[in-house]
This record gives structure tokens, sequence and C-alpha cells, in this order.
């Protein structure tokens, strides 16, 4: 397992790049690092580095980024679309987590709360 990395979450609500670039910062494996960066570069592409994570909180938004997703890597192949979901879905724990012991504005459910 590699190092966990302090996000820096000293404003009340995290913007997406601010996230990613802490996410990015905790994956130790060159490779990996890689792969989430593709994948996390795509995400704030379409939404914008300077959206706030909490927009990830509703259930539109969800399905907003759902559709992208498929969209984006829906031809490509399992291993890719295996790679990018794993990539999305490990920043948005690790984001989640961070943003909840610190105290800043994420909600109490994290990213994928209904």
């Amino acid at each position: 397992m590699g190092v966990v990395h302090k996000i820096d979450v000293e404003r009340s609500v995290l913007a997406l790049k601010d996230a990613i670039e802490g996410f990015l910062a905790g994956v130790s494996n060159p490779n990996t690092a890689r792969g989430y960066a593709t994948a996390s570069r795509a995400l704030t592409e379409r939404f914008g580095s300077y959206t706030p994570v909490t927009v990830f909180e509703r259930k539109a938004a969800v399905d907003r980024v759902a559709a992208w997703f498929i969209e984006r890597w829906g031809s490509a192949s399992a291993a890719t679309v295996n790679a990018r979901l794993n990539a999305l879905s490990s920043a948005a724990n690790v984001v989640a987590a961070a943003v909840r012991v610190s105290g800043a504005v994420f909600g109490s459910s994290g990213p994928g709360c209904r």
C-alpha cells in the first residue's frame, strides 16, 4: 500500500483540480499514477478544474459523470474501461475520506450519496 499524503482542504469547499492533485501525489507506482492521471485529466477537462467536489454528490451530477464515462470510454477495451473506472473510484474514495477527516464541505455520504 502507498503512503498517505495530506490533501490541502483549507478552503471550505475543495476544487476538483486540488482534490486530484492531492490524490495523485499519494500514488507511488509510476504506471498506476500515469493511468490515474489519464482518467483524472479527462474528468477535469470535461467538468472544469475549479468545480467544487460537492457538485459530484448530487444524483444529477453522478448521472452526468456516468454518461460522460460511457461516452468517453464505452467503446474501449474492457481493460481500459476497468483501469479508468478504478482510477476515478479510487480518487473519489480518497478525496471523500480526506475531506471528511478535515471537516471541509463534502457532505455526509461521499460522492455516491443519493
